[in-house]
Order: structure tokens, then C-alpha cells, then sequence
């Protein structure tokens, strides 16, 4: 019994580290839009931090776990982007868009 529970533990473990690591260098930046234009995005950590990320025509958007070519967000939107680069240079790959503050439209970048 003591084998296969601690067996379970470990691949939950396994699990858990690889769908909440990184993949190929990129970072994670989840949080809500304090700032947003078509080249750039900001967003506010809940650790209050604002992480300043740029907006390529490369960049993937995603809406319901389904690809947008013309996202919908606003200040307030929660997000989750995967960037890459470090520091005050970071470039976003894909955006994961929530829903819109109060249902509303949103603003397009």
C-alpha cells in the first residue's frame, strides 16, 4: 500500500512540475492588463508587480482555449503570457486571454 501511494505521489508530482515549468526557455507573466496598446502590453502580478511585455505581429493569441486573430482585452483582463527574453525585454509568444472585466468587449491591441 505504502509502495504504490508513494509511487501515485511521485508521477502527481511529475505532472504538476511539467505543466507548471517553463517549456524551451520561456516565463510565465499571469496577471491582470494595467496598460495596453497594439505593441505593447502591461501587466500587474499579484504580487503587484508591473511587468512591461511587447506585442509582435508573431505573437499567439488564445480566448477560450481556442486561437483569435483579433483578441479582446482591456484593462482589468486577467491574462497569462508566455514570454521570452529577460528583464525589461521581454517579448510575448502567446497570450491566454480571461474574460473581460464585467462582460465588456474589450479593447483591441
Amino acid at each position: 500500500m505504502r509502495k504504490s501511494s508513494g509511487i501515485a505521489a511521485t508521477v502527481l508530482f511529475l505532472v504538476a512540475f511539467t505543466l507548471v515549468y517553463p517549456h524551451e526557455g520561456q516565463q510565465h507573466v499571469m496577471g491582470t492588463v494595467t496598460a495596453l496598446d497594439a505593441k505593447h502590453l502591461e501587466v500587474e502580478t499579484s504580487d503587484g508587480k508591473k511587468v512591461s511585455i511587447r506585442l509582435t505581429d508573431e505573437t499567439k493569441y488564445f480566448q477560450d482555449k481556442k486561437p483569435v486573430k483579433v483578441p479582446k482585452m482591456a484593462v482589468g483582463t486577467r491574462v497569462v503570457v508566455d514570454v521570452a527574453g529577460e528583464g525589461d525585454r521581454l517579448i510575448a509568444r502567446e497570450v491566454r486571454i480571461g474574460p473581460a472585466p464585467g462582460g465588456a468587449s474589450g479593447k483591441t491591441p
